[in-house]
């Protein structure tokens, strides 16, 4: 768990923050029927739209289905 005053963040500080891998991607976990969101390092995340609470790392699917 991590709060933070900054209204953005990229995906490098929630890898930072979140202390995950290179070698993994992250995630924001989103609710309902939608798929989670694929943050890229270089990628800004408003912290400020409502739901954005939640982010996850998990190696790279290396298969197909």
């Amino acid at each position: 768990s991590y709060e933070t005053d900054r209204q953005y963040l990229t995906g490098a500080d929630i890898r930072r923050i979140g202390n995950i891998s290179e070698g993994y991607q992250i995630f924001l976990s989103v609710k309902g029927p939608y798929e989670d969101e694929l943050i890229e390092d270089h990628v800004r995340v408003n912290l400020a739209r409502p739901g954005i609470e939640s982010f996850y790392g998990c190696k790279p699917n290396t298969t197909n289905g």
